[in-house]
């Protein structure tokens, strides 16, 4: 199963190696949740892994995340590069 991220208009992501692609839609293959480090991180197609800082850190567990939730943190996030 994947989740897809949906922008109201193309947005541009630098990945490494530097390369800069636009998409409207991205797809969540995988979420990692690292409750040690208090981290929450997708592997998110064409971009690899995004530490969703959103869910991560002082915002850890608190609630828990759902899928819901990692999309709007996400959207939050990566919309405003």
């Amino acid at each position: 199963m994947s989740i897809e991220i949906n922008f109201s208009s193309p947005k541009d992501f630098v990945v490494v190696p530097a390369q800069t692609i636009k998409k409207k839609t991205l797809t969540v293959h995988a979420v990692i949740d690292k409750p040690q480090d208090r981290m929450v991180v997708a592997i998110v197609e064409g971009l690899g892994n995004v530490v969703v800082e959103g869910l991560s850190g002082p915002n850890y567990d608190n609630p828990p995340w759902t899928n819901d939730a990692l999309v709007t943190a996400l959207r939050i996030q990566l919309g405003n590069q």
